[in-house]
């Protein structure tokens, strides 16, 4: 029987919300947008865990030939002014701006203006310690594909 409205998650502040069109579906969809939230948002200990980005997972497939791992594709939307919190993704990431203009930094690097076309990259041990749109005026939107471990905690 199909399920009307839409499913709700917080997690570490950060808001996924899922139509529901059919039960068993719906939770599975809840099910991985909360663990990709979880993974996106992982928050360095002691830092706040607000973010204003919002996140839509396009894909996510185990990568052939390399057991354990995957690849995910997502979406990143920061309104003007937007941030997330320093978080360490535990894995290779790959950032490329779409539209606006984003500020990225990695501990220990420089920060990094981008605008559409510019990319960036984050590896296993980054610490991404600035992330945010760098106008308080438009929106901004980029393009990131991780490589991981499917299991959490994973030796490299």
């Amino acid at each position: 029987m199909p399920l009307r409205g839409t499913c709700t998650c917080r997690i570490n502040s950060h808001e996924c919300t899922v139509s529901r069109a059919r039960g068993a579906r719906a939770t599975r969809v809840l099910l991985a947008l909360a663990a990709l939230g979880s993974l996106v948002l992982t928050a360095v200990p002691g830092e706040a865990a607000a973010s204003d980005a919002v996140v839509a997972q396009l894909i996510a497939r185990d990568l052939i030939g390399m057991p354990g791992k995957e690849v995910i594709m997502e979406t990143v939307e920061y309104p003007p002014g937007g941030k997330s919190p320093p978080h360490s993704h535990h894995s290779q990431v790959f950032v490329y701006v779409l539209e606006g203009s984003v500020r990225m930094q990695v501990q220990g690097s420089p920060a990094e203006t981008l605008g559409p076309g510019g990319t960036f990259y984050e590896n296993l041990d980054d610490v991404h310690i600035v992330s945010e749109n760098a106008s308080q005026t438009k929106p901004a939107k980029f393009l990131v594909v991780m490589v991981k471990d499917k299991a959490p905690g994973a030796s490299r």
